[in-house]
């Protein structure tokens, strides 16, 4: 899952309009207006969410720069990652189930955390911090299904607080 910065937004344009343009390059998970905190007012950018890579970048080629509304779109990596802020607006907890990899078989001889562990140690520190990110805005936006995955697959549960160890969170 990958947060692009989308700049130069109409302010007239809700976060659903803006779901449908990017929809036209793939699955969008959800998308974010940023608003003045003292007028209320949308402040001309937001944060789209994909399912994946190389939908993100289908929407940079594609996307960046097209007139919407009368204003060419900016698209951009997010420097800032708003959803390990909490701060994002999940619209599909579907996609967001449907994104998440299969599991692996423990090899004979070892155990299920020795494995997660493992897994964990071995992937790049951004990708476990988005990880930790993408959970906890489901966490807070879907409670009931977040609970339901927790329940079904503890080891999802394990591999989140390792994580969390891990990174001293």
């Amino acid at each position: 899952l990958t947060a692009y910065l989308v700049g130069n937004v109409p302010y007239n344009m809700g976060e659903e309009q803006l779901i449908d343009v990017f929809k036209s390059v793939g699955q969008v998970i959800g998308f974010r207006l940023v608003f003045d905190r003292e007028t209320g007012k949308p402040r001309g950018y937001g944060f789209c969410e994909f399912t994946d890579h190389e939908t993100a970048m289908s929407a940079v080629r594609n996307l960046n720069n097209i007139d919407v509304g009368g204003r060419p779109l900016r698209i951009d990596l997010a420097d800032s990652d708003p959803f390990l802020e909490g701060k994002t607006t999940v619209r599909d907890p579907n996609a967001f189930l449907a994104a998440i990899p299969p599991g692996v078989p423990v090899p004979p001889g070892k155990t299920p955390p020795d494995v997660i562990s493992q897994v964990l140690a071995e992937m790049p520190p951004s990708q476990v911090i988005e990880v930790l990110a993408q959970m906890k805005a489901f966490v807070i936006t879907h409670p009931e299904q977040a609970r339901k995955l927790l329940m079904a697959h503890p080891q999802l549960g394990y591999a989140l607080f390792q994580a969390m160890i891990m990174h001293k969170i």
